[in-house]
């Protein structure tokens, strides 16, 4: 078995899948792991996350994310893996509720590449600190439904 998470979207796919399908025993599976939070723009939380975000960074389209968005990556993967001759794809979905902090948050955030410390630069902890202080005028603790799922494919017997 293979596995990859949170980064097929990232990598050259095509190469991927071919090195894939050579290092794989026949019948051997790859398996694109992810997760996200299950984006409602009515919710206070991810309308001040959003907002945040798009301050700091100044994306328009903040990647906290939406259901679109994951349909149409699981889609993706399973065209990939089918194009590159994998058989039996399948993807599996499941729901996680948890209760997130402030602190939490920045943290996810901060393993994001959109809001890394790195991609934040010099302004990476007064971001920190604007979140913090936006997320306490709505809460101390906020429940979310994540998402997480696997994309899966079996290298062909042969």
């Amino acid at each position: 078995m293979i596995t990859i998470g949170e980064a097929f979207h990232r990598v050259d796919q095509r190469r991927v899948l071919e090195n894939a399908r050579r290092w794989l025993r026949p019948g051997g599976t790859f398996v694109v792991l992810g997760g996200t939070s299950n984006f409602d723009p009515a919710l206070p939380l991810q309308t001040t996350v959003a907002e945040v975000v798009q301050k700091w960074t100044g994306l328009e389209n903040v990647p906290y994310v939406s259901q679109e968005f994951i349909a149409g990556t699981v889609k993706q993967c399973e065209d990939q893996l089918n194009d590159n001759g994998f058989q039996n794809i399948a993807s599996h979905r499941f729901a996680v509720h948890q209760t997130r902090t402030k602190e939490s948050i920045v943290g996810y955030l901060f393993s994001t590449s959109f809001c890394s410390r790195k991609a934040l630069g010099d302004n990476a902890d007064a971001f920190a600190a604007d979140m913090a202080e936006s997320l306490s005028k709505i809460g101390s603790s906020f429940e979310e439904e994540w998402i997480f799922g696997c994309t899966i494919g079996q290298n062909p017997q042969r």
